[in-house]
């Protein structure tokens, strides 16, 4: 029978150790946790997006809500939200971002947000909206447990197409 000696033992404690911890991974050492989220937002933006009657494509506004949390966003139609959004969210919503985007022209930002923030939702204020694709939620729970400060974004992707907007993985 052979014996493991107590060097071989260090991998297993440390994954033990770290498995326990009551904060989750540690990230790198040395760096503390973000006070802010940094968001890199990129929206990729299609060619022919909110036709006019005569076909033509024209710019879309696109509001990027920093919500708490998503239930009541998710049971609210198009008109609820483009209207009294800010009524309706009260409570849940921290912080609302407008800006225009035009055919074939991608928008990219960088953005922070208080760590209260657990999504991130767009909307676009399409002429004729589609009936489920007007907005994007994207999670940011998952990239606000591992920030550090200096590290990198959250991602936060979407795509508008034609007159939707569609999840986006960048490569």
């Amino acid at each position: 029978m052979t014996r493991l000696r107590p060097v071989a033992l260090m991998p297993l404690v440390t994954l033990l150790w770290l498995g326990c911890s009551p904060k989750g991974p540690i990230a790198t050492p040395g760096k503390k946790r973000c006070d802010e989220l940094p968001l890199a937002v990129h929206l990729k933006v299609g060619k022919l997006i909110n036709l006019n009657v005569v076909g033509q494509a024209q710019p879309v506004q696109v509001r990027l809500l920093l919500l708490k949390e998503r239930e009541t966003f998710d049971a609210l139609d198009f008109q609820t939200v483009w209207q009294e959004g800010e009524k309706e969210l009260e409570g849940i919503l921290v912080r609302t971002i407008e800006f225009t985007v035009f055919p074939g022209q991608d928008k990219v930002s960088t953005y922070q947000a208080p760590r209260s923030v657990a999504y991130a939702a767009f909307i676009g204020l399409f002429r004729k909206p589609h009936e489920s694709e007007w907005r994007q939620v994207i999670d940011l729970r998952a990239g606000a447990k591992g920030c550090v400060e200096g590290g990198l974004h959250i991602p936060v992707n979407a795509e508008v197409r034609d007159n939707r907007l569609v999840r986006y993985e960048a490569e």
